[in-house]
């Protein structure tokens, strides 16, 4: 089998067609598919580390709420003057 540009061919399904077997197709298909996974695979690693930061970011946002929720639990309002006093002991 001669060696071939994939790339030219893959534009135009018609010269593929008259070129290749059934055999050949498939290979070709493989290696097409190949390629494809290849690229769809260092796309996923930016995608995994996207993911993986907004994750963290998430838990870090989390906590900052929970720590505020918490802080306000022990705080009360003060009628007289609007002001939040913390709880003693």
């Amino acid at each position: 089998m001669k060696k071939i540009d994939f790339g030219l061919i893959f534009k135009n399904s018609e010269i593929i067609s008259k070129l290749f077997t059934s055999q050949e197709k498939i290979l070709f298909n493989q290696q097409k598919n190949i390629k494809l996974n290849i690229e769809k695979s260092k796309n996923l690693k930016k995608e995994e580390i996207n993911r993986i930061e907004k994750i963290e970011l998430s838990k870090i946002n989390t906590n900052i709420r929970k720590n505020k929720k918490q802080k306000n639990k022990n705080r009360y309002r003060d009628n007289n003057n609007g002001r939040w006093i913390d709880f003693e002991g």
